[in-house]
């Protein structure tokens, strides 16, 4: 009985060293991917196996990164609110069995890449490496959110190798727009921990502008770039999909200028209305 308790604590432990009680990122990740499967099959997810293969590439590729994360982190994690009760700051699991977790996930993640395309093993060791260096870079410059943009948009670029696909302006398009966006709902998080980042010497861009206005700026490039896509593909239910994504900007702004940690937090949150709306658009 003793056993399968243990069992029992452990698995819990596991899931919440890969957040799987906090969705929002792994959602977030997926979008950028959903919208790439899309567009390069004819506007039909008409290979239903890729598809799957991919939301697992997602799923696990998250899986990894919030590992990893804790791995590097744990030292200061205990410092912050927001971290300090998790698995590894609080030593409910070792260091050692969280690298262990990191190493099976990145072998699964090595097998869903081979059964795709060997195409796309460069760009994967690309997103793998970006990764990896995304925590140290925090300690070092003011805007880590330039790389993690880029390893959160290389999955459009994944796709588009994958199903043998030209990077044409529209891949392109995508990838700049998930890129900003990116820099829009991390620079969000960021203000989340913003009093502890401060005391720790952790950086972002929010440290580096310290305006509420860059926000608005983010989120004007964002709407242009979705309005240049619009303009080649010529979808116009998108339109209605950016006039809601832009009532949506508005309202996150509205939560971030209120400057309370749980409102900051829903502001992350609602971006997952705006990947939706972006993908109902193109399918619509």
């Amino acid at each position: 009985m003793n056993f399968i308790n243990t069992f029992k604590n452990k698995i819990l432990l596991y899931g919440f060293l890969i957040r799987i009680h906090q969705p929002t990122g792994l959602l977030l990740l997926l979008w950028p991917t959903l919208w790439s499967l899309w567009l390069t099959k004819n506007s039909s997810f008409s290979n239903f196996s890729n598809t799957i293969v991919f939301i697992l590439e997602v799923v696990i590729t998250r899986s990894a990164g919030c590992v990893i994360n804790d791995c590097i982190d744990y030292k200061f994690d205990y410092l912050v609110t927001r971290t300090k009760n998790r698995p590894l700051p609080t030593n409910k699991l070792k260091i050692n069995e969280a690298y262990l977790i990191f190493i099976l996930l990145l072998v699964m993640a090595t097998f869903l890449v081979l059964v795709l395309d060997r195409n796309i093993i460069i760009l994967s060791i690309l997103a793998l490496v970006l990764m990896i260096i995304y925590p140290f870079l925090k300690r070092y410059i003011y805007t880590p959110q330039l790389i993690l943009g880029i390893a959160f948009s290389l999955p459009i670029l994944i796709v588009y190798r994958n199903m043998h696909c030209n990077y044409d302006t529209i891949c392109w398009l995508f990838f700049f727009t998930n890129w900003v966006w990116v820099l829009l709902y991390d620079s969000i998080y960021a203000l989340i921990d913003k009093n502890d980042d401060v005391k720790l010497g952790i950086k972002s861009i929010v440290m580096l502008f310290n305006k509420l206005e860059i926000f608005i700026i983010l989120q004007v490039i964002i709407t242009l770039l979705l309005l240049i896509i619009n303009l080649y593909i010529k979808k116009y239910i998108l339109l209605i999909s950016i006039l809601l994504i832009n009532i949506i900007f508005f309202y996150q702004y509205k939560l971030i200028c209120t400057k309370k940690r749980n409102n900051y937090y829903k502001a992350f949150t609602v971006n997952n209305y705006i990947g939706l709306l972006v993908l109902v658009g193109l399918i619509v």
